[in-house]
């Protein structure tokens, strides 16, 4: 996470003011490396249930992308940064997908909200302090020194892994874990939370380039400034990430869920209005707000929909269709072509450059809004429609209880009956003289 946060904020910025590239190009910046994200990703996770050794890929991972960094450190031309950024994240999608198996393999189902809010919160602490970092040494230094950076902490990151994770103590074994039975009941819910977070993501993530370049290009924030906003949003994710761990193992994760999506649907209509520095701290805030929701229920609820003899290849599917269109497609096709393509119809209607980029990112804001609603409405459905099967479910089962209830009591009625007339005939016969023959005998 911190090396996101020194490398990834300012790399739209990095690339539109100092490399020349045009909108569509600063969005295939994110967007092709997250298809190769998405596509490696099931691979890898098949691949690590086969091997067990999930350790292992995020070592390979981690190790492989730091040197891919340094390699690209001399890199001027557009189109080559996005080639070896593609290659960099398709080999370290093995660390991620391992990552997220080995977190739901070792963490007890009750308490994997709270470690997923501790590791959202430590990696955000780090994120935070790298971006607000990279914003100074963008001013002072430049980018390229952010390559070195993030290199050296993908080899800190695997050496730590490799010393201190014991895959071998697994809390909980998949083949007795009750909430994650091989099967496939729980696979529809899977699919819907896929879709709505994908549609959520999709909405909010394409913004985040644009966002920048607005901030920096077509309001004149500093980098500094443009660092300090981002950080906001880091540091309200830090506060709020063990809190709503803690909540969402206590509470229903779907409805915690819910809120993770109103508040990315309230994200972009807020940056729609924003123009001061102030407004776009407080967004950044919400934004930071949406992440460790969505993290600790979205997450959770995954490894426990999916069937446990193959959770690292659902999780597989799980990341790489939310790193697809929650994060490879949106900065490409909301704030790369739509953003480009508004913008070039209003400077053929004759507005100014800056203006021109202001206008086309508002509607852009607008666009983010539509699809981000989308996905809150269809959660809210299934909500409903499982309230309702559930209410049915319970009103048959009343209603059998009762039919039972009826069976045994008359069954209990008939029963008394004949023990009734069972006693009667005892009483009978014990009250009766004895006959003749009885008496001869004794």
């Amino acid at each position: 996470m911190n090396r996101r946060g020194v490398f990834y904020p300012f790399l739209a910025v990095y690339a539109y003011q100092q490399l020349g590239a045009n909108l569509v190009q600063v969005g295939l910046l994110s967007a092709l490396p997250m298809v190769a994200s998405s596509i490696t990703q099931p691979y890898w996770g098949r691949l690590s249930d086969r091997t067990g050794k999930r350790k292992l890929f995020i070592v390979l991972g981690e190790t492989i992308a730091g040197i891919a960094y340094l390699l690209m450190m001399r890199l001027t031309e557009v189109w080559y940064l996005i080639i070896g950024l593609t290659i960099l994240e398709g080999f370290w999608s093995m660390s991620n997908v391992a990552w997220s198996a080995l977190i739901i393999d070792m963490a007890k189902p009750s308490e994997r909200g709270r470690v997923m809010g501790y590791l959202n919160s430590i990696g955000v602490g780090g994120m935070a302090l790298g971006v607000f970092l990279a914003g100074i040494m963008y001013d002072a230094i430049g980018f390229t020194v952010n390559f070195a950076v993030s290199a050296a902490m993908m080899f800190v990151s695997a050496a730590l892994v490799w010393v201190w994770i014991d895959e071998r103590r697994k809390i909980v074994m998949p083949s007795v874990e009750p909430e994650s039975r091989v099967g496939t009941s729980n696979l529809p819910m899977l699919r819907m939370l896929i879709l709505t977070n994908s549609l959520s993501l999709f909405g909010l993530n394409g913004l985040r380039q644009l966002m920048m370049i607005y901030m920096g290009s077509g309001l004149g924030f500093s980098g500094t400034l443009i660092g300090t906003v981002s950080a906001m949003g880091n540091i309200s994710n830090l506060i709020l990430g063990i809190p709503v761990g803690y909540v969402s193992d206590r509470f229903d994760k779907k409805k915690l869920y819910l809120a993770a999506l109103a508040v990315n649907t309230a994200s972009p209509a807020a940056l729609f209005y924003s123009e001061s520095p102030i407004h776009f701290i407080l967004v950044s805030a919400l934004v930071g707000m949406s992440w460790p929701l969505s993290e600790t229920t979205a997450f959770p609820m995954a490894g426990e929909f999916a069937p446990a003899d193959d959770r690292g290849k659902f999780l597989g599917y799980f990341n790489a269709v939310r790193f697809l269109f929650g994060f490879g497609l949106p900065p490409f096709l909301l704030g790369g072509y739509l953003a480009d393509h508004l913008k070039n119809a209003h400077l053929a209607l004759g507005s100014p450059e800056t203006e021109a980029l202001i206008l086309s990112s508002k509607e852009t804001f607008l666009v983010a809004l539509a699809i981000t609603l989308v996905g809150l409405i269809l959660w809210i459905t299934i909500l409903r429609s499982r309230r309702a099967e559930t209410q049915a479910d319970r009103t048959f089962r009343f209603q059998s209880l009762r039919g039972r209830s009826g069976h045994y009591k008359a069954s209990r009625e008939i029963w008394m009956y004949r023990r009734r007339i069972s006693q009667r005939r005892l009483a009978l016969l014990r009250a009766s003289p004895p006959s003749v023959g009885a008496s001869t005998s004794l």
